[in-house]
């Protein structure tokens, strides 16, 4: 009898790219169609083994057909004889998709915005609020609006595997966090400026201007800690996205203590950190839930957020933090 091996691979190596299993699929069609051939050639369609490997032919067909592509499949012919044999390895999973959780993102966070800024610039114009009070606050909108759209384009361009357009608009958005930590830097050191020159500005009940510096200039801490971090991970995907996601919700915080919500203007820092924070743990949870473990990105990521948030209030008050804002503020009057 003559032995030649005519197919045979080893699912435990696949990455589980589309390309790859397309390329499994071929192969396993090839040697279905061969051990077919060599049946029908001989003559030997009807007799025992010949069903028997018929039926074999046919749980190929449906692993085909349903792209089970973690089993482990091998086609040899030996002599008249074709063996198949399928072994499961219960070791490799089925990846869990990722993009109802970053679609649904996609939607709550620009509704977030929209909810926190509508009267103050978005629908403006339905609203008898205050003009911008400069330049450098008409940029910050234009800014942050750019960022929400692009991470808007960038999950749906992921959803849609777009993955090279997606890596090129990268580049685009890590100019584009720059320009947000900068602007929104100079948009808070402005805004303490004006509420220092005019005390009268500050509403009745309001915080002062300085010790609340630190609320806007800490998100961008956190948010330059949080970008840098994925744009450093940026080939480990699951660090990445997960990353970005946590940068996004970061930035939420502004809107949300802007929404028209009686306690939430009552609550102070209290109600817009925490609701900030309820949101990023439900978007954790979700993501723990479908993938049952607590992914590590979200963890120190989630806990730099919440974190920070406590220590900027009780730092803000000290007098080392109010010499360093007004040296700050200083250099924008």
């Amino acid at each position: 009898m003559r032995f030649r091996p005519n197919f045979g691979f080893d699912a435990t190596a696949a990455d589980g790219s589309r390309d790859f299993a397309v390329l499994k699929e071929n192969h396993l069609c090839a040697a279905l169609l061969g051990s077919r051939a060599a049946r029908v050639r001989d003559r030997r369609d009807y007799d025992t083994f010949a069903s028997f490997a018929g039926l074999v032919d046919h749980a190929i067909e449906i692993a085909l057909r349903n792209r089970r592509h973690w089993v482990l499949l091998c086609v040899l012919p030996f002599g008249e004889i074709v063996y198949v044999t399928m072994a499961t390895t219960p070791n490799i999973h089925r990846r869990i998709s990722d993009r109802p959780l970053y679609l649904l993102a996609a939607v709550i966070i620009p509704l977030i915005v929209l909810a926190g800024f509508a009267r103050t610039y978005y629908l403006k114009g339905f609203f008898a609020t205050p003009p911008l009070p400069n330049l450098i606050v008409q940029v910050h909108g234009l800014v942050m609006t750019a960022w929400v759209a692009l991470f808007i384009v960038q999950v749906t361009l992921v959803a849609k595997r777009r993955t090279k357009l997606h890596q090129q608009l990268g580049i685009l958005g890590a100019f584009l966090a720059a320009l947000v930590f900068i602007v929104d830097i100079l948009t808070g050191l402005y805004a303490a400026a004006r509420f220092v020159d005019n005390p009268s500005l500050v509403p009745a009940g309001g915080p002062s201007p300085l010790p609340f510096l630190i609320i806007p200039l800490g998100d961008m801490v956190v948010f330059a800690i949080l970008i840098s971090t994925a744009l450093y991970y940026r080939k480990r995907l699951d660090i990445h996205k997960r990353l970005m996601l946590l940068a996004a919700i970061n930035l939420c915080v502004p809107a949300i203590a802007r929404i028209p919500l009686s306690f939430i203007a009552n609550g102070g820092p209290l109600a817009f950190f925490g609701l900030a924070d309820l949101c990023l743990i439900g978007f954790v949870v979700f993501d723990t839930i479908r993938h049952k473990r607590l992914h590590p990105a979200f963890l120190w990521g989630g806990l730099l957020i919440i974190l920070m948030q406590p220590a900027r209030i009780l730092f803000a008050g000290t007098h080392a933090w109010t010499s360093f804002a007004a040296a700050l503020v200083r250099l924008v009057q």
